[in-house]
């Protein structure tokens, strides 16, 4: 009787059963690779969805906060006596880094902290900053326009200063402030505000230049890009 010698070379059809997926027994190889990717790309899509909230709370935020600031100075106007309100105007400018501009009923601009002190900001040009910026800049469009991120108007000082050039004051009711959110040239958000005062004599405008909202928004998405990374580099591992 000849008796055959060749090895069995046949690899077992199945896993065995201490080795198999309990979870994912049911699924092909192809599957499993497509679930696992599709989990990084929902985690960076929650990441961007993150970073576009949060943006949106701060301007939110400072928007709100112009709001009561113009409101509580068309209200405390009428309390200060004349001679006082040139230093009210100037030391509250100069506590809250914004610019405040006082227009009579007919629109005539009658004061400006800025030219009652220094100046509490200044529009930067981007046409000479550094590369640095200019790529910072380029990543900040290419994430809104990922999260479809409302465009803002620019901001724009009108030639000829007058309450009806501002659409603050003309949204703005008495006990009903209004306020917007515009870009300066280097991207950066500018909040104004607009109030009337009670009895309807006068108005205030606050601007201010928030450029720490970026700052703040770069700073988590860099954290967020980190831990994309991160989730990135586990996906391929599970892959």
């Amino acid at each position: 009787m000849i008796h055959s010698t060749v090895p069995v070379t046949d690899s077992p059809k199945t896993e065995p059963a201490d080795l198999a997926l309990g979870w994912s027994r049911g699924l092909s190889l192809t599957s499993r690779i497509l679930a696992v990717n599709l989990f990084v790309v929902i985690l960076l899509g929650a990441g961007l969805f993150f970073l576009d909230s949060y943006r949106a709370r701060l301007i939110a935020e400072r928007e709100g906060a112009a709001k009561i600031q113009a409101a509580f100075i068309a209200n405390s106007l009428g309390l200060v006596g004349v001679e006082g309100r040139t230093a009210f105007i100037a030391a509250f400018a100069a506590q809250h880094g914004s610019r405040i501009r006082i227009y009579n009923k007919d629109g005539t601009k009658l004061t400006d902290s800025f030219d009652l002190a220094a100046p509490t900001y200044d529009m930067r040009s981007p046409d000479h900053e550094p590369w640095q910026k200019v790529a910072a800049r380029g990543i900040d469009r290419i994430f809104d326009f990922m999260v479809a991120a409302p465009d803002l108007v620019a901001f724009v000082e009108p030639q000829l200063d007058r309450a009806a050039a501002w659409p603050e004051l003309k949204q703005a009711r008495t006990g009903r402030p209004f306020s917007l959110a515009r870009f300066a040239p280097d991207l950066t958000h500018v909040i104004s505000a607009g109030a009337r005062s009670p009895g309807g004599s006068f108005a205030v405008l606050t601007t201010a230049s928030e450029r720490d909202i970026r700052l703040h928004v770069r700073a988590e998405r860099f954290s967020v890009g980190m831990f994309s990374l991160a989730v990135l580099g586990i996906g391929v591992l599970l892959s």
